[in-house]
């Protein structure tokens, strides 16, 4: 049983300036906690309807972040691994990594949105703290921001 809840975390990082968003705000955190990081970006199938950006775009865009995050990680001495995953629902697709992956926990930073369509229409990140079946880690951007 782990004895931290940073010991084995899901970072899902979406494009690289939440890369480095989130890495700077978790990883200090994560490096504190001796823990370790799964980074993984999804890339978004879209169910039949056609995608304005190619598998392989999308595939180039997750390895920039994998670079990114890679980079950070490596400074701090986190032990790092990375996936791209594929899926017509973000959500779900993190929290079926996050099973197979058996994490303490999912992590992230929230993107800069509009909090209206946040309530309206849900975002990703609050999607993720509803519905999670373990532990979820919010880092909230600096209040200097």
């Amino acid at each position: 049983m782990p004895s931290n809840i940073l010991d084995r975390v899901l970072l899902p990082i979406a494009s690289p300036k939440d890369a480095r968003t989130t890495c700077e705000l978790a990883l200090p955190r994560i490096a504190d906690a001796n823990g370790s990081v799964i980074c993984v970006n999804v890339v978004e199938k879209g169910g039949g309807s056609l995608d304005p950006t190619s598998p392989t775009q999308q595939e180039e865009r997750a390895e920039e972040v994998f670079e990114i995050v890679t980079d950070e990680c490596e400074v701090k001495g986190i032990p790092l691994e990375t996936r791209i995953l594929y899926g017509t629902d973000v959500v779900e697709t993190i929290f079926e990594a996050a099973e197979e992956e058996d994490v303490t926990a999912i992590a992230f930073t929230p993107r800069e949105s509009n909090r209206l369509t946040d309530l309206l229409a849900g975002s990703p990140g609050y999607s993720i703290m509803k519905r999670a079946n373990r532990p979820v880690v919010v880092f909230p951007p600096r209040s200097d921001d």
